[in-house]
């Protein structure tokens, strides 16, 4: 294979990155498999995610993807430990693979080499859902299934890294790092207070320190989690079923963080403006309402409904401040709107969430009163 397709161009691939492909396929599937095609599927510059259309010597063909470190770094394995993410996503795949008979909504693991990993290819995402009630119930039946059958089962998870030799999670998303980013959020949002000279910082830093501890304390909610479903490229519909994909962020965490990820959004990179952007998926507030509606008929543990809002709450604050907490990092790249704009986006969405909350009602009053009093 002198080429391959990358989407609408061709671009040359390494030959050591053809030859360990090739292998690849070869030792998984059988020698009478070959790569035949290879279509690049992602943006990313440093990992990237490919097709590979791949043919037996009958002329039978079938399809795979392939996750690899970039050609420009393939080759140099001293480069990668700039690649937490890729080393992460495959450690999380073979816990998956631990737990899939108690869950199964992800794409089969099939092999790996040190700079790449060969999962089940679960075609194009073409299913249409009848209504929005439909997309709500397949999110939460996915999520309960995954945080149930994954629950209690942490033990598991770390004898998959340490069977991988990893040494610590130094992911941005690591459950460490995301307390370090929330706390970035914290610290930019009552700095503001001061600046505008708003009442109720101290009652602010109450309930954003309420929030934390819920989420960041080991209890019922903790579990395996996704963590970066926000749009539907980190997943596949089969049969109305949710599959997951992509699971860089995976790690064990407050289980209610994935929910929030849908409700509240997250930054990430606008490939054509060029731009990071706040961008979250207008999911409705009545996912929560199903996701412990189905919790509560799969497991007798789930928790009453005043614990369920009380910790619902305090992870969409926790997501919504590493939000904030995010937009700090880009010094130097273009972000989307300013801070104080974004803002005015962000909280108001928090603030709705958190109506009639019995735990954090208050605060979020309180963020009505601040965004009320930023200019842009």
């Amino acid at each position: 294979m002198a080429e391959v397709k990358y989407s609408h161009e061709t671009t040359p691939i390494s030959e050591m990155l053809r030859n360990d492909a090739s292998s690849l396929v070869a030792g998984y599937f059988g020698h009478e498999w070959s790569v035949c095609d290879w279509v690049k599927l992602n943006h990313k510059l440093e990992t990237q995610v490919a097709r590979l259309t791949l043919e037996d010597g009958n002329g039978n063909r079938k399809t795979a993807i392939l996750k690899y470190i970039d050609s420009r770094f393939y080759a140099d394995p001293a480069t990668w430990k700039y690649l937490p993410e890729f080393f992460e996503e495959k450690i999380n795949y073979r816990y998956l693979n631990i737990i899939r008979e108690r869950f199964s909504r992800f794409p089969e693991y099939y092999a790996e080499l040190p700079g790449m990993f060969l999962i089940e290819d679960l075609g194009p995402d073409v299913f249409v859902f009848n209504g929005v009630d439909t997309i709500i119930t397949a999110l939460a039946e996915t999520f309960v299934m995954l945080h149930e059958s994954a629950r209690g089962t942490e033990q598991l998870y770390l004898q998959a890294r340490e069977m991988s030799d990893a040494g610590k999670d130094i992911r941005k998303y690591s459950a460490q790092g995301c307390g370090e980013v929330f706390d970035q959020g914290c610290k930019d949002i009552t700095d503001f207070f001061s600046i505008l000279n708003i009442p109720k910082r101290e009652r602010l830093e109450y309930f954003l320190q309420q929030a934390r501890s819920l989420v960041m304390t080991e209890s019922i909610f903790w579990s395996f989690v996704h963590d970066d479903l926000a749009d539907r490229r980190q997943s596949v519909v089969l049969e109305g079923k949710v599959i997951l994909l992509d699971f860089e962020h995976g790690k064990f965490f407050h289980r209610l963080i994935d929910l929030s990820k849908l409700l509240m959004g997250k930054v990430e990179r606008d490939y054509e403006k060029k731009a990071m952007i706040y961008h979250h998926p207008h999911i409705p507030t009545s996912l929560g309402d199903k996701y412990l509606s189905i919790w509560q008929q799969y497991s007798p543990d789930a928790p009453s409904r005043d614990v369920w809002e009380m910790h619902f709450a305090a992870a969409n604050i926790f997501q919504t401040m590493m939000i904030i907490g995010r937009m700090n990092e880009f010094h130097g790249t273009e972000v989307l709107y300013s801070l104080a704009g974004n803002l005015r986006m962000i909280l108001p969405r928090l603030a709705h969430h958190l109506e009639n909350n019995k735990a954090f009602g208050e605060f979020g009053e309180i963020l009505i009163t601040f965004t009320d009093r930023i200019m842009i």
